[in-house]
Parts: structure tokens; C-alpha cells; sequence
């Protein structure tokens, strides 16, 4: 930026412009940065003086700009901190060529960086349920629409495959919530803090107010029930990006990634599920 500052103030008339390359030398690849102007230029005695702190040329013709001379020493600092280096090339009355060259090093993915985000098709789901017809009817509905589905009958057994394996959602009963006589609030604050990245949602029988504070809690979505099968899945899909589990973008090539297959549930099944 200073040096930009400097050419258009010491540029009257004419042009500054800017450029960006990576260029291969000996020592390997650098990105080079060049700030140009044909501004009044810089007498050849002048030109490492110019990087001396609080030090300006001494001309007539700078004296009308104000400034402490403090940029250019702090920009060849920092240039030399990065390992590069910063120079000038200068014709006075011409204009000048301010370069800035960084060493660039290129690297493969991060390690320990943040899981990218799934599509529900691809997606861990833990499901925990208490009610063995619930997590029949659940199970039907999830299983061909998400990567791989776990259920678990309690909170404790939620709890040792959260911290053996992980997921990348959790979904809850409300009444598994309701089990204890703690809060149901503090019983997800404890999901919540296990989960670690993995989305939480809470399906809700209660009251609308405490679903509010269940997501206060930590659950990223409260579903209302009675909800049909198709709609809870439609809901789940909200929670999720639309692509793979790389993070490459959208799917396009649908031969080598068909999209899931709907599971299709007599009206027997869907009655039951909203009555759950």
C-alpha cells in the first residue's frame, strides 16, 4: 500500500500501475510485485537513502509533499522479515519501478485443518432414539438418504460413540433429553460440547418456547413434531452444502455420483412418524 501511496502522490501526471507474477529463478519460485509511475523520479545518489527511516530526498521538488519517511524503511522490512527483498529502479523526471519479491512456497492441504462440510448423503448421522418403534420407522426413513446411519438407545450410549468415532450429525429425541432430572437445556449443552463440529438437531414434541432454548443450548435445528418422514429429511438436507464430501463444488457428473434414493414409505409408515 505505501508504495502505491507513493506513486500516485509523486505522480503529477501519466500513469502508476500495478503487476503481479510468480517468477522461477535459482532459489526457487517467487511472486513479484511491481509498482510503477512516471512520476519526477529519483536521482541516482538518492535511491538506497530513500529506505533510511524518517529520510526523504532532498529536492525542491518533494518539498511540497508531506510525509515522515518512515514507509519505504518499513516496507524493505518487512520485505526482508518474509525473506525477499524490495528495490527500486529509478530515472529522475522519468518515474519509478518499485519491486517487491517474496519468496513463494507451495504446500499440499493443511493437516488438522477443519473437516469440510458434507452432503446428507454423505453424512455420519447418529440417531438417538428410546423408542424401539420410533427408531424403526427412523431408520427406515434415514438410511438410504444418508452416507452411514448409528443409533443409540440412551444418552450414555450417544455419549461413548461420540467419543470414540464422531459424527457429522447428531440427531435427538426430545424425550431422550428428559430422561434425567437435569435440564433438558444442560443434558445438549453436554451433546453439544461431545459433538464437537457435528451439526445437533432436536426433535421436539414440547413446547415451541423450550425448543427456542434448546437452540440456545446448541442445537443448530429444532424440529416441531408431529413431521412426516419426507419433511424431517428435507429439513436435515437444510443443514447441509449441496456437494461432496471433498469440497469441490456440485456434483456434475450424476453417472459417477447418482443422487440418493428416496425411500418411498406406505401412508401407514408416514402415520406413525408423525405420530412419534
Amino acid at each position: 500500500f505505501n508504495l502505491l501511496a507513493n506513486a500516485i502522490k509523486f505522480t503529477e501526471a501519466g500513469e502508476v500501475s500495478v503487476s503481479a507474477s510468480v517468477a522461477s529463478g535459482s532459489d526457487g519460485e517467487q511472486l513479484v510485485f511491481t509498482v510503477a509511475d512516471t512520476g519526477i523520479g529519483i536521482a541516482p545518489g538518492e535511491l538506497e537513502r530513500i529506505f533510511e527511516p524518517f529520510t526523504q530526498v532532498d529536492d525542491s521538488r518533494t518539498r511540497k509533499y508531506e510525509g515522515t519517511g518512515l514507509g519505504l524503511a518499513i516496507s524493505r522490512r518487512l520485505a526482508d522479515a518474509m525473506g525477499g527483498e524490495l528495490t527500486v529502479d529509478s530515472q529522475l523526471g522519468v518515474g519509478s519501478r518499485f519491486t517487491v519479491k517474496l519468496p513463494l512456497h507451495r504446500v499440499s492441504a493443511v493437516s488438522g485443518a477443519a473437516t469440510p462440510a458434507v452432503s446428507l448423503a454423505a453424512a455420519s448421522v447418529l440417531l438417538v432414539e428410546s423408542n424401539p418403534l420410533a427408531r424403526g420407522v427412523l431408520r427406515a426413513a434415514l438410511s438410504d438418504q444418508v452416507g452411514a446411519l448409528e443409533i443409540a438407545d440412551s444418552s450414555a450410549q450417544a455419549r461413548a460413540v461420540l467419543a470414540s468415532r464422531g459424527c457429522d450429525l447428531l440427531l435427538i429425541e426430545g424425550k431422550v433429553l428428559a430422561q434425567t432430572d437435569h435440564d433438558a437445556g444442560d443434558i445438549l449443552s453436554a451433546f453439544a460440547g461431545a459433538a464437537g463440529a457435528a451439526k445437533i438437531v432436536v426433535m421436539w414434541g414440547g413446547d415451541a418456547t423450550e425448543g427456542l432454548q434448546l437452540q440456545e443450548a446448541g442445537a443448530d435445528l429444532v424440529v416441531q413434531k408431529p413431521i412426516s418422514a419426507s419433511d424431517l429429511v428435507d429439513r436435515l438436507k437444510t443443514l447441509f452444502p449441496s456437494h461432496d464430501v471433498g469440497g469441490q463444488g456440485a456434483d456434475t457428473d450424476e453417472a459417477s455420483h447418482p443422487p440418493p434414493r428416496r425411500n418411498v414409505h406406505p401412508p401407514a409408515i408416514h402415520a406413525e412418524v408423525c405420530a412419534l
